[in-house]
């Protein structure tokens, strides 16, 4: 996927002065989505197997050339489909250097909302290939196209084996900061715990598709070029580079001359005279001939005049550059942390694709669980000589089916992942026969399950299944005796749309590396009953409160932790902002709607539009409404705005510039108005003096006296201009401020013709000056500011991004002036100002007042109900409380009543959304008494934690501090030493905007496209179940919980339907459990005979006394196996460890620390 123009210019502001020599290091490419707008079989057969033969052909034709390939899925089907012949020449190609392989996975994986496990398979998948059928191993990477770049991946990449890593989608507010401290390179340090051996070298790159200048026309405003080469399918955007002297049309210089100036302007972000520039975008060199015989006729053009252009131009692989930066001998910076959000605008933060598409990301988990589960029995079957070929065939399907989704998302994914759940279920339900002996034949009286346990952990865990049955009885049955296990049978909620009517849970008790079968017998006893007048849920270990008004949960106790915490578990909605905003929530972008600021796209010096109220108004309030000009990201221009015909529901716009024409004009203006019939926040600060009014304007009257009881020098004045049944461009200027009132002068900008009675009013509003009022995340702040300059920054106390600003001009008698904000940061405004002169707009030439107010600006989010209805079940297993908002929304809380150490703790919660209305975005909400000075710890692909503070300073307040989580949520209140966990199934965006207060993004459905290449609008309407869990605990026991549970979570046990009965009813692979720090992360049959074998200690370095310890294992115990050898490969299982950390380059860095091992 391609950035977006907008994010391309924004990513070029910061270069500058010039560089007198460089060297070029060109890198052909082609970025081939696996799968995105149509299916990978559609991508590969339309572009990517032409792009591989021409690439290939053209290679073959010229020794200097090269390319890079990245995606291996591709790869692997074309060479799969090659004669011998073509395979030769592909291995010469690799041999003689002009043909890498960069990253070599089977994709380039998302990094926001993958797990590491999965990011680990399919870059291993991919490596087993090259290296098996290329004896290739990739030394560089590049992640060109993730929504932001996760701590996890660069810690992953660099332990397995590569140098050097290539980045291109950092935020904009990150990627100043990386410019301030001359860090636009650095070694990335993705792991605290491990430190130094974690690092790998990165280069920020500004796009993957990079302007070389050849459709250059003019600069903008910046003096920037933010128009791109687009290669297409027969050369570039219908130019020609022409390099023959003899032939009509030569033109080499021209374009050789912007290869030149692009490169040198690149070179400036660096520390050093080589540039890195790709050559190439999505599905490009489709015509490879073309691409390279063209930018041949450059290169030697280039080269043969390198004095006098003071550069060098070759093709080049990444790896190379890598190389040769490494030999310079530099020290490099060291950067921590991750780079989410991203955002390409002021106002596009990519955070909406942590959440969309909710039902396959879900699939995506229960598929990666059961691939897990499939691959550890398959092995424990090899290794005890049970093995079946075929099983290993059906499961590949869901392996190449679980690589790919880790791109981003296409339709063909779900299909993709359902087709290979079903080949490896089959396959893991062999095997599971297999490992319980001899078949026989079933009862019929009976249902027959086998639950699996593929983690090497003991498990003593409720299981469910769906069922039309309201009793059921279940059975444990080993060779001597038939046990009855506890089990309990309670109606499906209401508001759930699954296929069934009652839920059987039951209690299993697992082995490590573990098979059960349990018989179970339905019947039509009755279930569990319901009861509706409980208020509280206790299992001794913890106690739910529930108010018996609203009925939500309103206090969490922990007994055995000695903890009790307000907590309120609610639902509410964004609305999701529309193209009438300009910037709109989509697929990618989320930007929940804003009751008080529109942008508009001007075609013309003057606009008129209608515009729809967010948050409709009673016109029986008698609210008044004001308008100031608003342009976020900076403007050279004002502009005026009249609204009329204001009703409930909308209002009319006229925007108008003062002066000049449409051409240099910002493609957006902006503005902010509020409507209010009380003064907000008046329940909070009670105390601020205020005044408010409306006055209609007769005919003729350009000005008219306020009149006030008491004095207005200590007060701000507001004061806007509306139209009723006509459309007229209005200025209205405060003037003649006296003690007791102040006079509103008028201008009509459009024309010098009287307006008719009742057609204009004014509303103005006079406020305390000097407010300084602050509560929480609440504030109101007002005050006056002289001056006569056209531009000035106006100081304030504080402005949290894009907060609301009200300004106002006060002027001397009959002055005009009018006022556009044209930029916002944490400490000032900045405004533009413009005065009347003989019927035009000039710089001011007197001095005036700009009177202003400042409070946060919020997202609109409303309940989704007042009530809850509440129905308990109680039964000798767990109690359920069924929580319904509405018929398609609810969800059900279950407390346990096992005496478990770690389950006693757990809140699961089971949440359903049916169906969300057009414009809606749902979240869950707990509000909560904890002191988290809104700072979250989010998982980063579920490997390591990372730290978040809500960012005030981000345009967006909202969207802007969102992030992703694959599994989990901390919230902390650190003086009293107690912790939240919020721990969830599948991927969701989450935040902290109030203080104690997080919120999980659930599901999304919005109104447009974003505008970022999808093409479509998401208008998701699939219902979804989604599972989380709540834990509320002293720090210690909910780091202990938090790490173990998360795996849990992403591992449950696999319940398994038998169609036959078996000999045995458990089989125990292990004789030995793991200990609880210590996870089998990866159990597969590997190649020769061989077995692939990961274990993780699963938490960081400091995060618990005990279990962040190291531990020893015994294999054969824990395998139930007598090994012969071990070798200790690297990250990727391509070769031993030893030789990658030999191969690995080391950075100096300006920190040496080694980590907290």
């Amino acid at each position: 996927m391609r950035p977006t123009p907008t994010s391309l210019l924004c990513l070029l502001l910061f270069w500058a002065s010039a560089v007198q020599s460089i060297e070029i290091y060109l890198v052909p490419h082609s970025h081939d989505d696996v799968g995105w707008l149509r299916t990978i079989d559609e991508y590969y057969s339309a572009s990517v197997e032409t792009i591989l033969d021409t690439v290939t052909s053209a290679l073959h034709e010229n020794p200097d050339r090269k390319f890079t390939q990245v995606e291996i899925a591709y790869f692997q089907k074309y060479w799969n489909r090659q004669n011998e012949r073509k395979k030769e020449v592909i291995r010469t190609l690799i041999q003689r250097g002009q043909l890498e392989f960069n990253l070599g996975g089977m994709t380039m994986p998302d990094e926001s909302v993958t797990t590491y496990v999965d990011q680990i398979e399919q870059m291993t998948n991919g490596a087993k290939f090259l290296l098996e059928e290329l004896k290739v191993k990739p030394q560089s990477a590049w992640s060109i196209d993730p929504f932001g770049h996760s701590s996890s991946t660069a810690s992953l990449l660099s332990s397995m084996g590569f140098s050097g890593l290539t980045l291109c989608r950092v935020g904009q507010k990150k990627l100043s900061q990386l410019r301030e401290k001359n860090a636009l390179e650095f070694v990335w340090r993705g792991s605290k715990t491990l430190g130094k051996s974690t690092e790998i070298w990165t280069h920020f790159m500004p796009g993957y598709t990079v302007d070389l200048g050849f459709s250059r026309t003019a600069p903008d405003i910046n003096g920037t070029y933010c128009t791109y080469v687009k290669l297409t399918r027969s050369g570039w955007s219908g130019v020609f580079v022409q390099g023959d002297e003899t032939l009509y049309g030569y033109n080499v210089s021209h374009f050789a001359e912007n290869v030149i100036q692009t490169a040198k302007d690149y070179a400036l972000g660096y520390r050093h005279d080589k540039v890195l520039i790709p050559y190439g975008g999505d599905f490009e060199h489709w015509n490879a001939f073309s691409t390279f015989r063209q930018m041949d006729n450059i290169i030697d053009f280039i080269n043969r005049n390198s004095d006098t252009y003071g550069a060098t131009i070759r093709y080049a692989h990444l790896s190379e550059y890598v190389s040769d930066v490494h030999s310079l001998g530099l020290t490099w910076p060291v950067y921590n942390g991750d780079l989410f959000p991203f955002n390409d605008n002021f106002a596009g933060y990519w955070s909406g694709i942590y959440t969309s598409r909710p039902q396959s990301k879900i699939l995506s988990r229960a598929a990666s669980s059961l691939l897990h589960v499939s691959d550890v029995f398959d092995a424990l079957n090899h290794l005890s000589s049970q093995a079946n070929e075929t099983e290993k065939e059906r499961i590949q399907g869901l392996r190449e089916a679980v690589d790919v989704f880790t791109h981003h998302d296409a339709d063909d994914y779900v299909r993709r992942l359902r087709e290979g759940m079903s080949s490896a279920s089959s396959a893991l339900l062999d095997l599971t026969e297999r490992s319980l002996g001899s078949k026989r034949e079933a009862s019929r009286q009976e249902r027959i399950v086998a639950v699996v346990n593929g983690l090497a952990w003991r498990r003593r865990e409720v299981v469910s299944l769906l069922t039309n049955s309201s009793g059921a009885t279940v059975f444990f049955r080993n060779s001597s005796e038939s046990l009855v296990v506890p089990s309990q049978v309670n109606p499906v909620a209401s508001f759930s749309r699954e296929e069934g009517k009652f839920r059987l849970f039951f209690l299993a008790e697992m082995e490590g590396l573990s098979v059960n079968k349990y018989h179970i017998v339905h019947s039509d006893d009755p279930c569990t009953q319901p009861s509706t007048d409980v208020k509280r849920v206790t299992n001794d270990v913890i106690t739910l409160k529930f108010d018996e008004n609203h009925g939500r949960l309103t206090s969490f106790i922990d007994h055995e932790e000695g903890i009790q915490e307000s907590v309120d578990v609610n639902y509410h909605s964004y609305r999701s902002t529309t193209n009438l905003a300009g910037q709109s929530s989509g697929a990618y972008i989320f930007r929940p709607d804003k009751d008080s600021y529109v942008l508009l796209n001007p075609s013309s010096s003057s606009v008129e539009q209608r515009i729809p109220f967010v948050v409709e108004r009673q016109i029986s309030s008698k609210f008044v409404m004001f308008v100031v000009s608003d342009f976020p990201y900076g403007t050279d221009q004002v502009v005026t705005y009249t609204t009329g015909d204001i009703n409930m529901t909308s209002f009319n716009v006229i925007a108008e510039r003062t002066e000049g024409d449409l051409k240099g004009w910002t493609t957006q203006i902006g503005f902010t108005y509020v409507a209010w019939d009380t003064f907000p926040y008046e329940d909070i600060f009670p105390d601020i003096s205020h005044r408010w009014g409306s006055i209609a304007m007769k005919p003729g009257q350009y000005d008219v006296c306020i009149d006030l009881p008491s004095s207005t020098e200590g007060y701000v004045t507001m004061v806007t201009a509306h139209t009723r049944g006509v459309q007229l461009g209005l200025v209205a200027t405060v003037s003649q401020l006296k003690a007791d009132g102040f006079t509103i002068h008028l201008v009509r900008m459009d024309s010098e013709e009287e307006w008719k009675e009742g057609q204009v009013y004014v509303d103005w509003m006079v406020v305390k000056r000097d407010l300084k009022r602050e509560k929480g995340e609440d504030y109101i702040y007002s005050g006056i500011f002289e001056t006569d300059e056209a531009v000035v920054d106006v100081p304030v106390p504080f402005c949290s991004g894009d907060c609301l600003a009200l300004i106002s001009p006060v002027g001397r008698e009959k002055e005009t002036f009018t006022l556009s904000i044209v930029g916002k940061n944490t400490t000032h405004v900045r405004v533009m100002a413009r005065q009347m002169k003989d019927g035009k707009f000039i710089s001011p030439s007197t001095t005036y007042q700009i009177n202003w107010i400042i409070m946060p600006r919020k997202a609109v989010v409303d309940d989704i109900a007042q009530r809850v209805e509440n129905i308990f079940y109680r039964g000798p297993l767990l109690t359920e409380v069924q929580q319904k908002w509405t018929q398609d929304i609810g969800h059900s809380l279950f407390v346990y009543n096992d005496d478990d150490a770690s389950s006693g703790h757990i809140v699961d919660v089971l949440s359903t959304i049916s169906n969300v209305d057009v414009g809606r975005e749902i979240i869950v909400k707990i509000d909560s008494s904890l002191d988290n000075e809104k700072k979250i710890v989010t998982d980063s692909n579920g490997l390591e934690n990372v730290d978040r503070a809500f960012d005030a300073s981000s345009f967006e307040t909202t969207s802007g501090n969102y992030y992703p989580i694959t599994q989990r949520m901390i919230q902390r209140d650190v003086k009293r030493d107690v912790q939240m966990n919020v721990l969830t199934s599948s991927p969701h965006g989450v935040a902290s905007i109030e203080e104690g207060s997080v919120e999980l993004m659930i599901h999304r459905r919005c109104i447009d496209d974003d505008g970022r290449g999808l093409l479509e609008v998401l208008n998701d309407t699939t219902s979804i179940i989604t599972r989380w869990s709540m834990t509320l605990t002293r720090t210690e026991k909910g780091q202990e919980i938090q790490r173990k549970l998360s795996i849990i979570q992403q591992n449950p046990l696999q319940v398994i339907p038998m169609s036959s009965d078996t000999k045995d009813s458990e089989r125990h692979y292990t004789s030995s459990s793991l200990p609880d720090n210590i996870h089998l992360l990866t159990l597969r049959p590997w190649s020769n005979g061989k077995t692939l074998l990961r274990l993780q200690h699963i938490y960081a370095a400091g995060e618990h006394p005990r279990l962040s310890l190291p531990v020893k294992v015994d294999l054969d115990q824990i395998l139930n196996v007598k090994t012969r050898s071990i070798v200790e490969m690297n990250l990727s299982a391509i070769e031993d460890v030893t030789s990658t950390e030999t191969k690995k380059l080391r950075w100096k860095t300006t920190d040496d620390d080694d980590g907290d091992r």
